[in-house]
C-alpha cells in the first residue's frame, strides 16, 4: 500500500487517495475502501480526502472512471479513429453517387424534353 510521510503539512492530492483506494480494492474488496484506514496507510488527515472528495461514493466513482479511462480509453480513441478514416472514405464515394445520379438525371429529362418535342431549355420546339 502507498504510505506517504506528512512531515512538511503536505496535503496528498487526489491521485495519491485513488491509487490508495485501488490498492484496497485489489487487496481485500471494496468494504476496505475507507476514509480513515485509507488515511493511516497514507498518514493523511481525512481534512486532506474531504479536500479532494466530497465524500466515499465520488472516490469510488473516481475509481470507476480511472478503470474506464485505463481500460476503455483506447479502444474508444481507436474506434474513434476508425470513424474518422471510414468517413474520408466514404465522401468521395457518395460525391461519386451524387455526380452519377445528376448526370443520370440529366439524361432522362434529355430523354423527357425530347419525347415531348421540348428543347432542354424547356421551350417547345417547331
Amino acid at each position: 500500500m502507498t504510505e506517504i510521510s506528512n512531515d512538511s503539512g503536505w496535503r496528498g492530492s487526489q491521485e495519491v487517495w485513488l491509487q490508495a483506494a485501488y490498492e484496497a480494492l485489489l487487496e481485500t474488496g471494496v468494504e476496505s475502501v475507507k476514509i480513515l484506514p485509507l488515511g493511516k496507510k497514507l498518514n493523511l488527515s481525512r481534512t486532506s480526502f474531504y479536500w479532494f472528495f466530497k465524500d466515499r461514493e465520488e472516490l469510488l466513482a473516481g475509481l470507476v472512471s480511472r478503470w474506464r479511462d485505463k481500460n476503455t480509453g483506447s479502444i474508444v480513441k481507436q474506434s474513434e479513429a476508425e470513424e474518422s478514416h471510414r468517413q474520408e472514405r466514404i465522401l468521395p464515394l457518395a460525391e461519386h453517387q451524387r455526380a452519377e445520379r445528376r448526370g443520370k438525371c440529366d439524361q432522362n429529362r434529355a430523354a423527357v424534353l425530347e419525347d415531348s418535342g421540348q428543347d432542354r431549355g424547356g421551350e417547345k420546339q417547331a
